[in-house]
């Protein structure tokens, strides 16, 4: 069972990673939209994350690439294989985002969440992607937790101006 878990977290930390991007995008990390104060966080996103916490054990990874789109203060964030809502932070520095309860297997369930944050070089992000797993037939919840960076690219895949890559 607890292969089950650790399985299931592998395939969801790499889906949660690969999420981020999505959408063209200015070579301004942060541009407005809708006519208001909403920064756009629209974009692709090379993912730099590594386990910092993992009590399910085996060796999970990270999504190198994600997606991420907007409509107004609403976000949702693609990577290979998993799919994350979410909103952008009321201060406009950031966004948070989280995925349904995924279910692995007749007792196995994982849920992932994330938040990132603007740093002070364009386009970069820092943040943090936890993933929960559940197997209810034994009682047991581990959890691994990604830490690290995540980079908007431009449209035409080259780093946001002012960001080394």
């Amino acid at each position: 069972m607890l292969q089950k878990i650790r399985v299931l977290l592998l395939v969801c930390i790499t889906a949660v990673l690969a999420a981020c991007g999505g959408g063209g995008g200015t070579s301004d990390s942060v541009s407005e939209s809708n006519n208001d104060s909403t920064p756009s966080f629209s974009g692709n996103y090379s993912i730099n994350l590594n386990v910092s916490t993992n009590t399910c054990g085996g060796n999970p990874e990270a999504p190198k690439t994600g997606i991420v789109t907007q409509n107004g203060r609403s976000i949702t964030m693609e990577t290979s294989n998993k799919l994350f809502s979410g909103t952008v932070d009321s201060d406009n520095k950031g966004f948070a985002m989280e995925t349904a309860t995924l279910v692995v297997s007749k007792d196995v369930t994982a849920k992932f969440s994330a938040n990132f944050r603007k740093t002070e070089t364009v386009g970069v992000f820092v943040g943090a992607v936890r993933e929960v797993g559940t197997d209810a037939s034994i009682k047991n919840v581990c959890e691994v937790v990604y830490t690290g960076t995540i980079t908007k690219s431009d449209s035409i895949g080259g780093a946001v101006a002012g960001v080394r890559g």
